[in-house]
């Protein structure tokens, strides 16, 4: 998605800085960095920068802040397809469950290639398990009209200028908001390679990846303290 950020000449460009402070304040950062005016790297150009380095971060950032829970309740169409719709903003599938109430759960904790589902005589795990085809999920026993099913997923958050419907003011958005280190050195990343530095653009690079890193490292870390660890199987290791 297109991140479009006016001149600072433009008469837009004075309420689209209220409305969109922490966007105006990253970008100002970049271009302190850069060491370049706006003549030289436009407003515009920088969001476009900035929108590479967001869809950059999403692809490798895994995090508590970009999880998110959908539940998704079959209907008619969807259960004479056997599908359950992968939610727009998805990256990673982190569990896949059926609510039966009450907090209980059934787990689909196996998932086979499309072309072994579709085979019946292809060897199944478990009782219970799904694979992906384009945007849906197929699930095996088949979805049935009315149930309720849980996907907690990686996201893609808000649009990095996007703003609320009530107050108009800047939606909430980690990378922008909380992490702008790695936020700013992928930016610059790009912003480099169109200046044709790319000595700045490969040190940018591996400032960026080192702070993802960091980033899923200490996640990583946390999720190890408190308590002790057990991985559970749900058939033979051999």
């Amino acid at each position: 998605m297109a991140l479009t950020i006016p001149a600072s000449v433009d008469s837009t460009y004075v309420a689209y800085k209220v409305a969109h402070p922490a966007l105006i304040s990253l970008v100002d950062d970049v271009r302190d960095w850069l060491n370049r005016d706006e003549d030289t790297v436009s407003n515009n150009l920088i969001g476009s920068f900035m929108q590479k380095a967001a869809d950059d971060s999403y692809k490798s950032l895994r995090i508590p802040p970009l999880e998110t829970t959908t539940p998704v309740t079959i209907n008619a169409t969807d259960a004479a397809m056997n599908r359950l719709a992968i939610p727009g903003n998805f990256t990673e599938l982190i569990r896949l469950s059926k609510s039966l109430g009450s907090n209980k759960y059934d787990i689909y904790n196996d998932k086979v290639e499309l072309s072994s589902f579709d085979d019946e005589y292809a060897h199944k795990p478990n009782y219970r398990y799904f694979t992906r085809k384009g945007t849906d999920l197929k699930l095996n026993p088949p979805v049935v009209e009315g149930e309720v099913y849980e996907i907690h997923y990686y996201r893609r958050l808000f649009a990095l200028d996007a703003l609320t419907t009530d107050t108009a003011t800047e939606i909430y958005n980690w990378l922008r908001d909380d992490n702008e280190k790695a936020f700013l050195f992928g930016s610059l990343r790009y912003a480099s390679v169109y200046l044709n530095d790319m000595a700045a653009a490969d040190t940018y690079e591996k400032m960026f990846n080192a702070e993802i890193e960091s980033l899923n490292m200490e996640e990583k870390r946390r999720l190890a303290r408190g308590a002790n660890i057990r991985t559970i199987y749900t058939s033979a290791l051999i």
